[in-house]
This record gives structure tokens, C-alpha cells and sequence, in this order.
């Protein structure tokens, strides 16, 4: 399980990490527990499963629970970093960006304005995006089963 590759994961997670929390620190941002519960409640349920397949000889279904719980925490860093970059006041889209879409006819107020007139695609787009560590999870499981993957 402690692989290269394992390694390289938990180096860039603990990057991400330390670079979230010194940006928090840097600007006197407060971490908000409860707002991670899902994702801390996740790993903290799901590892003790990923050291006893390990342990069990399971390696598929050890890498299958190592690689989500390494992808559940990124992601949990990754947001806290946005989060404590935003002070940077760094643009969200730049130009180059922007003339592209214009290029290929993204327009993004209408689609927004297309959006707010159809309410149940917006509703759907909502449970499709709040569905995302299930699916993820639900997919991960059957590739698990698949000893070609």
C-alpha cells in the first residue's frame, strides 16, 4: 500500500494542505469544523476499513478506500485553499479565458438567465453536483471488483 505512488498523493495533499492553512493563518481566517464534518466524518469512518483490508491481504479493496480517502482530503484542502486565497483578490477568469468563450459562443449571463428559467434543471444540476462523493464512491467500488483496473 505504501507505494510510490501513495507517497506522491500524500506529499501533494500535505502541500495543499500547509499552503491552505498558512494562507488562513496569513489572513486571520478562522477554520470552520463543522463545514468539513462530511468530508472528516468520511475518513474518519472509512480508514480503519483501509487498514484492515490491508492487513486482511484485500489490496484491492485497500488501494480502492486508500485512493478515495487521499481524494476526499485533497479535496477538502484544495477548498480550503480557494477559500484563503480569495483575499489575494486574484481574478476568477482572465481575459485569454474570456475571449475563448466568446470564440465558440459562451455566454455566460445567458446561460445563467437560461438557467433561472428552468427550474428544475437548476434543481437537478444542484442533486447531480451534492451526489458527486457517492457516485464517486459507488464507482470506485465496482472498479474495485475489476482486477484489470
Amino acid at each position: 500500500m505504501w507505494n510510490r505512488d501513495l507517497k506522491l498523493k500524500l506529499a501533494l495533499i500535505a502541500l495543499t494542505g500547509f499552503a491552505a492553512f498558512v494562507l488562513l493563518i496569513r489572513h486571520g481566517m478562522r477554520f470552520d469544523f463543522y463545514s468539513a464534518s462530511t468530508a472528516i466524518g468520511t475518513v474518519g469512518l472509512l480508514l480503519p476499513f483501509a487498514v484492515t483490508f490491508e492487513h486482511r491481504n484485500l489490496p484491492q479493496f485497500a488501494n480502492l478506500l486508500t485512493g478515495f480517502l487521499c481524494m476526499v482530503v485533497f479535496n477538502l484542502f484544495l477548498t480550503i485553499l480557494t477559500y484563503a486565497g480569495t483575499p489575494l483578490n486574484a481574478p476568477l477568469a482572465d481575459e485569454l479565458l474570456m475571449s475563448y468563450d466568446a470564440a465558440i459562443g459562451i455566454d455566460l449571463p445567458s446561460i445563467v438567465q437560461w438557467m433561472s428559467q428552468h427550474e428544475w434543471l437548476n434543481r437537478l444540476s444542484h442533486m447531480v453536483y451534492n451526489s458527486v462523493m457517492i457516485s464517486t464512491l459507488i464507482a470506485l467500488i465496482v472498479l474495485g471488483f475489476d482486477s484489470n483496473v
